[in-house]
């Protein structure tokens, strides 16, 4: 045929074979044939429908195959060789969108246009690098959005969408069509779309909900692209993003083992397919819940395998790197270390441009410098960081914020702002942060620190502030204090001992009934221990009292036996310890309100020991400590070997400090709060005749003579006939005052 002829046969036979439906051979016949025309509209025609094959390689190798000056001039061509690129070079698959969009605006082509400007947004998002680039772009995907009235299918107004949504996300959070966006994006999740492209979506989606603290609707989401992906064989790329999100909405709702099942579930799948874009991510999400539940050796070793980041230029994973190190840092104690790697984080989030993350940096930041010492800095921090949620409507941020400025006012070495306007300002701030918790549902969160959140629970129960909520807060995520705070009642104790004017135990605040004599060996045992103080008890004492004659091994077998059953009566098995042959009962797990009123009764002594006595607070400790004390130490029960001493002790301390709050009430001229404590304490001694003269002379004081004449007759009645002896000197002087008056 000649080399002319050739090429003609290469054609014609190109032609034919496109009429097949055999395009494939067909492109490779064009190429030989140099029909560059055809071959280009061939290649364009199908190109989607080969990368939904996933045959990216394929594709490129039929691109390169054309001219240089034809494909560099032709921007569909440019397209679709961005697309070839976009899983391999995030950063040339850019360039090539960004040199097709020019191509395509010069040529008016809005649709190219569309197309080219979803491919950078899509870039910028695989390569993880410099978000700022997606500015010039969100204005145009902006403006053609709003003039396009119809789209050539609804995948390419999905994509649209979503590439909007997208970088609005990560770059203007803020924008005041955020939520339009939002909700159109769910739309498409119910829609016929392919199902990758939804599942992408939907990663997104709830990502961006749990950023505004709308978890709920992130559950929605997660649960709407769980039965899509269920049920589908998805590529190991978008497998890997559907067990993403999965773990990242785990996590902030508490299922941590779920957490890193998923994140092994997709890691293993980029093992298995050589598909690693996602690792650093999986990785990631699975830090956080190790750190949220305090395991820092699993989460050194995950930071370990995330450390090769730290060679590349996906500077938001390299700073979500040091973010996690500074979190782990905080938990461990090192504050420097906290900072150090905060501040290089949120310098990284700042020059990448991406708000969110940065602001919620900003704040474990705002707690290192609050630790160091550095409180202006902190709290100037943390009011911007509020503005910013405020302003994007990220429920996340302003729960956060509001709490880290509690924890500034109410925390550890905070304890100069009790009475002050520094506690009032802490404690608006915890009504606000915990009102937000309830509304929106958090039960977890990235930065959770343990011992902080228990003590800011502490403090949110013992004002009333949202308390169904706190307790629901402390019994998820099994919140210890430091120290237990036995003075507050409402705190969800795992176990709770009442003795004081009757005995019985709430359990997970349910009342035990009490049946069966064998039941009743076992709460005397219980009895027992909280006589003899409840620590540290050693455990022949204990035998010596219940088993008086049994011997030594049958004793030490019976005490076995009882602790064994009373442990699981108990259910909560960590409430009663055996160390060092020693029983203690736990107060971290178990609330006794015995323990609980001299812990209240000390709080009373050290407050009135100060020179200035706030009068809320010590008004507040009286009416906590005259509601506690309900009666004597197990006052029916004459069988607890030491409850008499036990009660007596309890008694004699409960009417001192009666007996100093009146005093210190009539002081301060609060008769009626006086009055209330000097009414108690007769309740609980009827001979004690210094409480009816404190309440003689609140009686004169309010000017109510025959309620004082009347008392004294009462007390006088009381002492001669109970004692024999008649009122002191000085009762019978308040006496003669009050008929004076």
């Amino acid at each position: 045929f000649g080399p002319q002829g050739l090429m003609a046969l290469y054609r014609k036979a190109g032609d034919i074979l496109v009429g097949r439906g055999l395009f494939e051979d067909a492109v490779d016949l064009y190429q030989k044939a140099e029909e560059w025309s055809s071959m280009s509209d061939l290649i364009c025609t199908h190109a989607s429908h080969i990368l939904s094959q996933g045959r990216f390689r394929t594709l490129e190798k039929w691109l390169m195959g054309i001219p240089e000056n034809m494909l560099s001039t032709n921007p569909h061509l440019l397209y679709w060789l961005g697309c070839c690129r976009l899983p391999f070079d995030p950063a040339e698959s850019q360039t090539l969108f960004a040199r097709a969009f020019e191509r395509f605006k010069a040529a008016g082509d809005q649709q190219g246009m569309l197309q080219s400007s979803c491919g950078v947004v899509e870039a910028v998002l695989t390569e993880w690098g410099d978000f700022k680039q997606l500015d010039p772009y969100i204005k145009e995907l902006d403006g053609m959005l709003r003039e396009i009235k119809t789209f050539p299918s609804e995948d390419a107004e999905a994509r649209a969408v979503f590439s909007i949504f997208a970088a609005l996300m990560f770059r203007q959070p803020q924008h005041p069509d955020m939520k339009r966006w939002a909700d159109r994006a769910l739309k498409f999740l119910r829609t016929d779309l392919d199902i990758s492209r939804r599942v992408l979506m939907g990663g997104y989606l709830s990502l961006y909900l749990i950023w505004m603290g709308e978890i709920r609707d992130a559950g929605i989401v997660v649960e709407i692209v769980r039965e899509l992906a269920g049920g589908s064989d998805l590529s190991p790329l978008y497998f890997a993003t559907w067990k993403m999100q999965e773990a990242i909405y785990d996590w902030h709702t508490g299922a941590f083992d779920s957490c890193l099942e998923n994140i092994a579930d997709g890691l293993k799948a980029g093992e298995e397919s050589g598909v690693h874009l996602l690792d650093n991510w999986l990785l990631a999400h699975g830090v956080y819940p190790c750190l949220c539940r305090g395991d820092l050796a699993q989460a050194r070793t995950l930071l370990n395998k995330m450390k090769p980041v730290l060679k590349s230029k996906r500077y938001l994973d390299i700073s979500q790197y040091h973010y996690l190190t500074s979190m782990y840092h905080q938990l461990a104690g090192d504050m420097d270390l906290t900072l150090k790697h905060g501040q290089i984080a949120r310098e990284l989030q700042r020059e990448v441009g991406t708000p969110f993350p940065h602001h919620l940096v900003s704040i474990t930041v705002a707690q290192a410098l609050y630790a160091i010492g550095e409180d202006e800095k902190a709290a100037d921090l943390i009011d911007r960081v509020r503005e910013a949620g405020i302003a994007m409507k990220s429920r996340y941020l302003e729960f956060l914020s509001e709490l880290t400025k509690a924890h500034f006012a109410l925390g550890q070495g905070a304890e100069e702002s009790v009475g002050s306007g520094r506690e009032e300002q802490g404690l608006e701030s915890l009504r606000k942060a915990m009102r937000l918790g309830k509304r929106q549902g958090f039960i977890n969160f990235a930065g959770w620190q343990p011992s902080m959140m228990a003590r800011l629970c502490v403090k949110a129960l013992e004002a009333g502030i949202e308390v169904e909520y706190v307790q629901g807060l402390v019994r998820k995520r099994n919140l210890i204090p430091d120290a237990p705070p036995l003075w507050i009642e409402n705190w969800p104790w795992p176990l709770k001992v009442f003795t004081l004017g009757r005995f019985s135990l709430m359990i997970d605040g349910k009342p035990l009934r009490f049946r069966g004599k064998a039941r009743r060996k076992l709460l005397e045992l219980l009895k027992t221990l909280i006589a003899l103080g409840g620590r540290e008890v050693s455990q022949y004492r204990l035998t010596d009292l219940l088993w008086p004659d049994a011997d030594g091994d049958r004793a030490s077998h019976a005490l076995e036996t009882a602790l064994y059953r009373l442990r699981k009566l108990l259910v909560h098995e960590k409430a009663v310890q055996l160390q060092d042959q020693r029983l203690t009962l736990d107060a971290r797990y178990c609330w006794v309100d015995a323990w609980a009123l001299e812990g209240l009764m000390e709080k009373i002594d050290a407050v009135l020991s100060k020179e200035d006595v706030g009068l809320d607070e010590i008004s507040r400790l009286t009416e906590e400590t005259l509601r506690l004390y309900r009666g004597a130490f197990l006052m029916d029960d004459t069988s607890t070997p030491y409850a008499l001493s036990c009660r007596e002790r309890i008694r004699d301390r409960f009417l001192r400090c009666i007996s100093a709050l009146g005093s210190y009430f009539c002081r301060v001229r609060a008769c009626e709060q006086a009055m209330t404590s000097y009414r108690k304490g007769l309740e609980v001694d009827e001979f004690a005749e210094d409480f009816y003269r404190g309440l003689m002379k609140c009686y004169g004081c309010l000017g109510r003579r025959g309620d004082g004449v009347s008392l004294y007759r009462r007390c006088r009645r009381i002492l001669t006939s109970g004692l024999g002896v008649e009122p002191s000197p000085e009762t019978e002087a308040v006496y003669r005052k009050l008929l004076e008056s």
